[in-house]
């Protein structure tokens, strides 16, 4: 059987799973070149399920006991080797550079935080009173010219 992948080819899934005869129903087996194919999948962060759909078969066939640890040692090994390939970028950004990039890898990296101001000990009373009377122009009632003779008191 023949599948279309992401660059418009044709490929031969039968290269990647082997169909062996055990009497009754064949089992399907992942061969060399799908535990590859499945490693190449993996880094660039398919999903399981799009795996198992280009290599035209379930994810329980692919997890059952004759392909799991082939198939689990694939997804590991392509992840592993993704995920590297994405933080060489993201430094090599960083390096150049990027600030946005900086600023994300410092907090993931060094645990770097953004600081917020919590400070709650305000006084808003005493605030609230001065922006009445710096927007109304008034002091204790009476009409005042300049901001300074609002905080006088």
């Amino acid at each position: 059987m023949k599948v279309v992948d992401g660059d418009g080819k044709k490929i031969d899934i039968d290269v990647f799973i082997e169909k062996i005869s055990t009497g009754g129903r064949p089992r399907k087996v992942i061969t060399q070149e799908g535990a590859k194919l499945i490693e190449s999948m993996a880094r660039i962060m398919c999903t399981e399920e799009e795996i198992a759909q280009l290599l035209d078969t379930s994810i329980d066939t692919l997890l059952n006991a004759d392909n799991k640890e082939v198939f689990r040692n694939a997804i590991n090994k392509g992840k592993s080797t993704g995920k590297q390939s994405l933080r060489r970028m993201q430094y090599q950004l960083a390096m150049k550079g990027n600030v946005k990039m900086l600023i994300w890898l410092g907090k993931q990296v060094l645990g770097q935080t953004d600081k917020f101001d919590t400070n709650t000990n305000v006084n808003t009373d005493d605030n609230f009173k001065l922006m009445q009377a710096y927007m109304g122009n008034i002091k204790n009632g009476k009409e005042c010219e300049t901001e300074e003779t609002i905080k006088e008191d």
